[in-house]
């Protein structure tokens, strides 16, 4: 409980570096992305990272947030051949997706078609290593990545987390894919790779 209270209060201080008022007290636009930025983080703070990959605590937070099950075309439309399950939501900044991969790669992601901030992926970075730090685990910050792929951008920043004997154990890695047509998907994933 203590190290989620210490990921809000980190993430709270980081949107508030990241929201700024126009001339005369108007919302920029960069405002509403950081408004949605907060939500998707704040989403995939209570499953991925407070619940999963704990099967009971998982299913009581899809149940409270109301998430409909989605069909195994729509879930290979995410997760192509590699097996899992996945879900539907919808916030007040626009629906989203909430998938489960199975192993041999284990992992929850959130992810939706929004246009992020630019302290987007920071903010998440800084969200993960103060949860690490509060569980008394080491962040190891990995080199970003860009890949262009089927006339896709796609952006990358990754940590590793350790486990107290330095041993790698997972990885939190926030991605957005920009697409030609202008839109951007922001994905938000937490894997644990074979051992």
């Amino acid at each position: 409980m203590v190290a989620s209270s210490l990921v809000r209060v980190a993430w709270c201080g980081a949107l508030v570096v990241a929201t700024t008022l126009g001339p005369g007290g108007d919302v920029h636009a960069a405002d509403l992305a950081s408004a949605a930025d907060s939500e998707i983080i704040q989403t995939f703070t209570d499953l991925c990272l407070n619940r999963f990959p704990n099967e009971p605590a998982f299913a009581q937070g899809a149940a409270a947030r109301h998430l409909q099950t989605m069909p195994a075309d729509q879930v290979k439309r995410y997760l192509h051949d590699d097996p899992g399950r996945g879900w539907t939501g919808t916030s007040p900044s626009g629906p989203y997706v909430v998938t489960i991969e199975s192993p041999p790669y284990h992992a929850c992601a959130v992810r939706r078609m929004q246009h992020p901030s630019t302290a987007f992926q920071t903010n998440f970075q800084l969200l993960i290593a103060n949860w690490a730090a509060g569980q008394k685990l080491s962040a190891v910050p990995m080199a970003p990545a860009h890949q262009v792929m089927n006339g896709l951008s796609i952006n990358a920043t990754m940590q590793g987390i350790n486990r107290p004997d330095g041993k790698p154990w997972q990885r939190f890695m926030a991605l957005i894919t920009d697409y030609p047509s202008g839109q951007s998907e922001v994905r938000l994933v937490r894997q644990f790779p074979p051992n």
